[in-house]
């Protein structure tokens, strides 16, 4: 398997819009009326999480500047050492289609798993279609070698399954996708894609790995059942050995909702027309699944809470 190497650059810091969720004080131990006693260190789920988001600037005229973005991205190690249960993401895409025409039809259909998310609602637009990915650590990586990876992700059908490489999903399990969720062809003979993500050589500490997605004419648009355009959404990475395409979507896993689901609301709502959202946003994910907390009869009792704890740091947590 070839490695990505990747470069270091001179290039100004983006500027960040931070927005950052974290649980309240009190955990289940709060839920379940119980006070652990001072001292104790307790296991618990769902600490530090959310997303630190960052915009770049828009042209004047949006619907100019929508079938492609691309930025560099510095690779570092987040964690000292490989860590169960922990996601966190280095900056990654998040680009929808655009949709900004529709105020209050669902793009979501009923049985999918996004349509269960009422605040997501009335349009569910953010989580119909997206393509996502870039570099990060992720719970389900299989084998983890202390570096960050790089991966490439969409979700096709409202969150019911991601792909995220040539035939497997993004970290969701060791079975293949079946044949009709297929969605990723690989373009180039050099760099595989594989399914637990692209590793790099050495230890990384700041230098840039630089990535892009381009909507391209591949493929001819069809009028069919479901009608499908012919932008094929493709993803380029620039490091020092190497640079071009790697793979790209085909256009029929962004259309295929709409006849799946027999509604033909969603015939070009999707990806597959090769045209996003004005507002392509980048994000930092952080999901640490596993947080210890320790109750101290010295911490005050914040108001709201039913006990006194606090979060230990990450060397306390779990290791591989």
């Amino acid at each position: 398997m070839l490695h990505v190497l990747i470069q270091r650059l001179a290039l100004p810091a983006p500027a960040l819009m931070l927005g950052i969720a974290c649980r309240t004080c009190g955990g289940q131990d709060a839920q379940n009326g119980a006070v652990p006693e001072p001292g104790r260190v307790t296991a618990h789920s769902q600490g530090l999480h959310g997303y630190i988001g960052y915009e770049a600037s828009r042209p004047p005229k949006q619907s100019a500047y929508c079938i492609g973005m691309g930025f560099y991205a510095a690779a570092w190690p987040l964690i000292g050492q490989p860590l169960a249960n922990i996601q966190i993401g280095l900056p990654g895409t998040w680009i929808l289609p655009d949709n900004a025409d529709d105020k209050d039809t669902p793009l979501a259909p009923v049985g999918t798993l996004a349509r269960t998310w009422p605040e997501r609602g009335p349009t569910w637009s953010s989580v119909f279609q997206t393509v996502e990915g870039g570099l990060g650590y992720w719970a389900g990586n299989h084998f983890r070698y202390g570096p960050p990876k790089f991966s490439m992700n969409a979700t096709p059908q409202c969150y019911d399954y991601e792909v995220g490489s040539p035939g497997w999903s993004f970290f969701r399990g060791n079975e293949a996708l079946p044949d009709n969720r297929l969605g990723i062809a690989q373009l180039s003979n050099r760099l595989l894609i594989p399914p637990d993500g692209l590793t790099f050589q050495g230890n990384p500490n700041g230098q840039f790995l630089g990535y892009t997605w381009m909507a391209l004419p591949f493929t001819e648009a069809t009028p069919g059942d479901p009608p499908t355009g012919d932008q094929s959404w493709t993803c380029f990475l620039s490091s020092s050995n190497f640079k071009g395409p790697i793979a790209y979507y085909i256009p029929e896993t962004w259309s295929k909702i709409g006849a799946l689901f027999h509604d033909p609301y969603l015939a070009g709502r999707g990806l597959a027309p090769g045209i996003s959202a004005g507002g392509r946003s980048r994000s930092i994910p952080f999901h640490a699944s596993m947080r210890r907390m320790r109750t101290e009869s010295s911490i005050r009792r914040s108001p709201g809470c039913n006990s006194r704890s606090m979060l230990t740091d990450a060397r306390s947590w779990s290791r591989m």
